[in-house]
C-alpha cells in the first residue's frame, strides 16, 4: 500500500468518527471516545470481562421447574431475570450455592401461583354454570381436578347426589370471598418472587472477588483514599481490575490509545521520520507484520447514556453522592439501582487523569459489553482502524500533536524512557 493510500484511510477514519459524533447528537464538548489497539475489543471492564467465561443465546422454550433445574445454573437464572440470553460466570462457591437456592424459591413461588390461577379459572366455571339453573348438579368428570375436594377447600357449600355436585347453596358472595383469598395469595408470591428477583440480580452483578481486592487494596495502601468511588479509581490507575471503564473527552488522547503501538515504534525509529521510503517502509511493515493489529476507537454521547441509566440529563460526581457509595451498594445493601453502565466524572484527581481528561464509565447490573445493551445504538458507535491507517496516523499525531508516553501517564517510569529514547546513540 502506498503512502497516499494510507493517508486517505487516516482522514477518512477521522472523518467518520466526526459524522459518528453528529450522528449520536454531540456537541464538541460532550463526546466522549475511547482507544483501543485491538478491534475485536469489547467495551466491557477488564473485571467483569474475566467474570463473563461466555455469552449464549437462551434456549428456546426453556421451562424451569423446581425439582429440575437446568444445569449449568447460570441458564436457570439469565431465565428468571426474563434475559433473551444467558452468561456463563466465573462463581465463587458461595455466589452459586446462593444463587441456586433463590432460583429455587423463585420457582416454587411461581408454580404455586400458577396453580392458585388454576383454581381461579375453576372458580370461574363453577360460577358460570351456577348461573345457569336454581338447581344444578355438576358431574364431577366436567370438572378439572376433584371437585368435592375444590369446594371444601375454598368452603363452598354443596351437597352430593347421585347426579353430580348440587351447588344451588353457592352465591356471588361466597365466590367473591374465595376470589379474594386467592388473589392476595398471589400477590404476596408475587411479592416475594420480585424481591428474589433483585437479589438474584445483584448477586450476579457482584463479580467473583471484587469485594476481596478492594478490601485488600484499601487495607494494604497504608494512606487515607478518601470515598471508596476514590479507592476505587486510585485502583484502576495502578492497574487492579474495576469496574471502571476510562474514557477521555480528547479524541487525540483516545486516538493515541488506539495505535499505541504505532506510535512507539515510529517514535523510536528515527530514519522513520527522515524520508518518504522510510515511512512507505514503515507502514509496509504494519500491514504485513503479526505484531500490529486493526484498532478501534468508541464514541459516547454520555448524556444520552445517562438518560437511559438515570433519566436524568446530567452527569454525576459519585463522591458527592453518598447515597451511591460504591462499598455500600454492591457489597453491602446489595442494591446498586441501576442496569446500565454510568457516565461518571473521574472520582479522583491527579496529575495522569488531567493530562488525559478522562472520565469513567461504571458497569451496572447489566454484564453485557457496553455496545450490546438496549439502545446503545443511540449513544455509543464503534469504528474499526485498519492497520495502514494507524501506520499513517502514527506520523500525523507526531507531527501535530507531539504526544508521547511521558504526557499521557506523567510518571517517572514514562520520563526515563523518553529521555533514555531520546538520547540514545543512533
Amino acid at each position: 500500500m502506498t503512502v497516499s493510500e494510507a493517508r486517505d484511510e487516516w482522514y477518512d477514519i477521522l472523518e467518520r468518527i466526526e459524522l459518528a459524533r453528529v450522528d449520536l447528537r454531540c456537541s464538541v464538548s460532550t463526546a466522549w471516545f475511547r482507544g483501543h489497539g485491538r478491534s475485536d475489543w469489547t467495551l466491557r471492564p477488564q473485571r467483569v470481562r474475566d467474570y463473563v467465561d461466555e455469552q449464549l443465546p437462551m434456549p428456546v422454550g426453556l421451562s424451569l421447574k423446581k425439582k429440575s433445574m437446568p444445569e449449568p445454573i447460570e441458564k436457570g437464572v439469565f431465565r428468571l431475570l426474563n434475559k433473551p440470553y444467558w452468561l456463563k460466570l466465573r462463581l465463587e462457591a458461595n455466589q452459586r450455592a446462593l444463587l441456586e437456592e433463590l432460583s429455587v424459591q423463585m420457582v416454587d413461588r411461581k408454580e404455586h401461583w400458577e396453580e392458585l390461577n388454576d383454581d381461579i379459572a375453576r372458580l370461574k366455571f363453577l360460577e358460570s354454570e351456577a348461573r345457569k339453573a336454581k338447581v344444578l348438579n355438576v358431574r364431577p368428570q366436567d370438572f378439572e381436578g376433584n371437585l368435592p375436594e375444590f369446594l371444601n377447600k375454598y368452603k363452598l357449600p354443596h351437597t352430593i347426589n347421585e347426579n353430580g355436585v348440587d351447588l344451588r347453596h353457592i352465591d356471588s358472595d361466597k365466590i367473591g370471598v374465595a376470589y379474594g383469598r386467592l388473589e392476595a395469595k398471589i400477590g404476596k408470591l408475587k411479592e416475594e418472587f420480585s424481591e428474589r428477583k433483585e437479589q438474584l440480580e445483584q448477586i450476579v452483578a457482584v463479580t467473583a472477588g471484587e469485594q476481596d481486592a478492594f478490601t485488600d487494596f484499601n487495607f494494604r495502601s497504608r494512606e487515607p483514599l478518601g470515598t471508596s468511588w476514590q479507592v476505587l479509581a486510585k485502583m484502576q490507575h495502578y492497574k487492579v481490575d474495576t469496574r471502571l471503564l476510562d474514557w477521555s473527552e480528547s479524541l487525540v488522547i483516545a486516538l493515541s490509545f488506539a495505535i499505541r503501538k504505532y506510535l512507539d515504534h515510529y517514535q523510536t525509529e528515527a530514519q522513520l521520520r527522515a524520508t518518504a521510503s522510510g515511512l512507505e517502509g514503515f507502514i509496509e511493515k504494519c500491514t504485513t507484520s503479526i505484531e500490529f493489529h486493526e484498532a478501534a476507537i468508541f464514541v459516547l454521547n454520555p448524556y444520552s447514556l445517562m438518560r437511559l441509566a438515570t433519566g436524568e440529563n446530567k452527569l454525576l460526581d459519585l463522591t458527592l453522592e453518598k447515597d451511591l457509595d460504591y462499598y455500600q451498594r454492591f457489597f453491602v445493601q446489595k442494591k446498586w439501582p441501576f442496569s446500565y453502565p454510568l457516565p461518571t466524572y473521574s472520582s479522583w484527581r491527579d496529575e495522569r487523569l488531567a493530562s488525559q481528561h478522562g472520565m469513567f464509565t461504571v458497569h451496572g447490573t447489566d454484564l453485557r459489553a457496553i455496545e450490546e445493551q438496549k439502545g446503545a445504538v443511540t449513544f455509543v458507535r464503534k469504528l474499526t482502524i485498519s492497520r495502514q491507517a494507524a501506520a499513517f496516523g502514527a506520523r500525523h499525531l507526531v507531527a501535530l500533536f507531539p504526544i508521547d508516553r511521558f504526557s499521557l501517564f506523567r510518571d517517572l517510569d514514562s520520563l526515563g524512557k523518553k529521555v533514555s529514547d531520546k538520547y540514545k546513540p543512533h
